[in-house]
């Protein structure tokens, strides 16, 4: 039979079968798992060191003998796994066992992945699925004998937040409202590129102006520490720029006074007036307007872009002069 032999490994003994003849064995440093009264037994050898396998045959005359085979029985290495338990998914740790001189290691892992160390005693692993994993590392010796250890890892979920607000947005809005869903006991860090947080910073609801296209982030931490974040891409559109064009100063009275500003395809135009009547082209780029008394008058153009709905506004002040007072013609 084998010799040497890894503690808690088992091996057949034989010795040659003599018809009726019969056989009992004794061990020590293990027990005999089968076959302990044949010529042939299985024993598992549970104390390293050294070991004997006794067999005591007896023929059909009452006759017996003796044999015993010394067996040396090699110790196990006995790895122990240490690391971080519980951890959050998608973060990463190291687990480890002690490095002893000439021992080789392999690791496996479930719910999660080994990034580096999977062959040496130190093995950094991330955690990939909420829920519970395992490290086990298989430890084997410069005898060939090996031993495993296995450790469970509570991984707590992340909670993902999730960002709802305008995308499209336009150059210097203010006041628009972005939020996640809040969760209790949950804390939120906001962050923006392109622009500047208003209120509600801490929170899951915000609102935000914006000056160039960027970004908004969220940042969310459960109850267990575990942090995941959100980010969207947002586009801040152009301010039309309308600038109006026509005569001041013009006299009281006076009509069909054209005023305008530069036409841009697509987009709509608005005008108001004070001190006079808009004659027509109230909703296009250009107006004809007829004036009232003497005075200050003014007009304001408002000009929307209709693929963004940005608009912005200009206005001009008007002097108003009176006309001349005549004096009836003598004759």
């Amino acid at each position: 039979g084998t010799s040497p032999m890894c503690k808690n490994s088992s091996a057949t003994y034989t010795t040659t079968n003599n018809a009726g003849d019969t056989y009992v064995w004794t061990v020590t440093n293990g027990s005999i798992t089968s076959g302990g009264t044949t010529n042939s037994a299985v024993i598992k050898w549970t104390t390293s060191g050294t070991g004997t396998a006794k067999v005591v045959e007896t023929n059909s005359s009452g006759c017996k003998d003796s044999s015993t085979k010394s067996v040396t029985i090699n110790a196990l290495p006995v790895p122990s796994v240490s690391g971080t338990s519980p951890i959050c998914k998608n973060s990463s740790a190291t687990y480890s066992t002690t490095n002893n001189a000439g021992d080789t290691y392999v690791w496996t892992v479930t719910n999660g992945s080994i990034t580096s160390g999977g062959t040496t005693n130190s093995a950094v692993i991330k955690w990939t699925a909420a829920g519970t994993g395992t490290a086990k590392v298989v430890e084997t010796n410069s005898s060939g004998c090996k031993d495993s250890s296995t450790k469970s890892v509570t991984i707590n979920a992340l909670t993902t937040p999730s960002i709802t607000g305008s995308i499209s947005v336009c150059y210097n809005a203010s006041g628009v409202s972005y939020s996640t869903t809040s969760h209790a006991g949950d804390t939120y860090t906001w962050s923006i590129d392109g622009g500047t947080i208003q209120s509600g910073a801490g929170t899951n609801a915000i609102t935000a102006q914006w000056t160039t296209t960027g970004t908004i982030k969220v940042v969310e931490t459960n109850t267990n520490g575990c942090k995941d974040s959100n980010t969207a891409n947002v586009t801040v559109n152009p301010l039309p720029s309308p600038s109006i064009s026509g005569s001041s100063p013009v006299c009281e009275y006076t009509a069909s006074n054209i005023y305008n500003t530069t036409s841009v395809t697509g987009d709509t135009y608005s005008w108001a007036i004070s001190g006079g009547v808009i004659n027509g082209g109230a909703s296009s780029n250009i107006i004809s307007v007829t004036w009232s008394a003497a005075g200050t008058g003014s007009l304001t153009v408002t000009e929307t872009v209709s693929s963004t709905s940005c608009n912005n506004s200009a206005s001009k002040s008007i002097t108003i002069k009176p006309k001349p007072t005549l004096t009836p013609i003598k004759h």
